[in-house]
């Protein structure tokens, strides 16, 4: 890091401790962390709208959690993942804001990066009950591809994404998210029958009370992490101002080629049929 004159200053950071996450996340490939952490400071360049008002006072993010709760479960897989469920409590589409969301997920990766990960990746469970057609509809190309950059600044392993509740259009929706992801993410997609279901593959893992668990509800969970973000409120808005200086830059030729598959094209919006 300290080679790279590009970079910024991050002397915000325990470095110790952020380094060690960020070699996690890389699965212990050290050339995987280097690359991983060139592009977390890079897209603050390529996309600094995603990094605009990740703050819990913003009306935006306060829209987010009333909208959606996010809760992360105690207790990890025996695989060693974190589960986290994802739920719209809202039906009306005009409050979904996927933007929104996208800042609020990464706000929890910052978390992660600042706190420490004793997991090797996420669990994912996606509860669409709420979710409308409509909700589709708001979900623009561009901020699709926005999405697909943010995964790249922070590739966490999702090792499993579980839909329950699914509605009828569920493969449309689907197949919208699809060119945003990887054959292999998009691949670990699986639409469950039930709760029990779920609980099996997640084995010992209590689920929150409203999904007949013996855990805290999902919207106690959801709120615990928001105490956390307005913890670390400051800290976020210093790691949000460190881009890249793109004019530093000794290899000129790997300028942003991780993110230019997804940013290229100017389409706004998509249709649904």
């Amino acid at each position: 890091m300290s080679k790279q004159p590009h970079f910024p200053s991050y002397n915000h950071l325990n470095l110790d401790t952020w380094l060690e996450n960020q070699i996690l996340i890389a699965k212990n490939s050290l050339e995987r962390a280097k690359l991983n952490i060139d592009q977390y400071f890079t897209v603050r360049t390529v996309a600094p709208e995603l990094f605009e008002n990740r703050d819990m006072l913003n009306a935006g993010i306060k829209q987010s959690f009333d909208n959606i709760t996010l809760s992360y479960l105690p207790g990890l897989t025996s695989k060693l993942l974190k589960v986290s469920i994802l739920r719209i409590e809202n039906t009306e589409a005009e409050l979904f804001h996927l933007d929104s969301h996208i800042k609020r997920c990464l706000m929890a990766m910052e978390y992660f990066l600042k706190a420490g990960f004793d997991f090797a990746g996420f669990h994912v469970v996606l509860d669409l009950q709420n979710f409308r057609l409509n909700h589709l509809a708001r979900c623009n190309v561009s901020t699709l591809r926005a999405m697909s950059v943010a995964m790249k600044a922070y590739p966490v392993s999702f090792a499993a994404i579980n839909i329950i509740n699914a509605p009828s259009f569920v493969e449309k929706a689907m197949a919208m998210f699809k060119p945003f992801i990887s054959a292999k993410l998009y691949n670990r997609m699986r639409v469950l029958k039930d709760v029990q279901e779920l609980q099996e593959l997640i084995g010992d893992i209590p689920l929150p009370s409203d999904y007949s668990g013996a855990g805290i509800s999902q919207k106690e969970n959801s709120e615990m992490m928001k105490k956390e973000f307005l913890e670390i409120r400051d800290y976020i808005a210093k790691c949000d101002k460190k881009g890249t200086v793109e004019s530093k830059r000794l290899n000129k030729s790997s300028h942003c080629s991780s993110f230019e598959p997804v940013m290229n094209g100017s389409f706004r919006k998509l249709c649904i049929d």
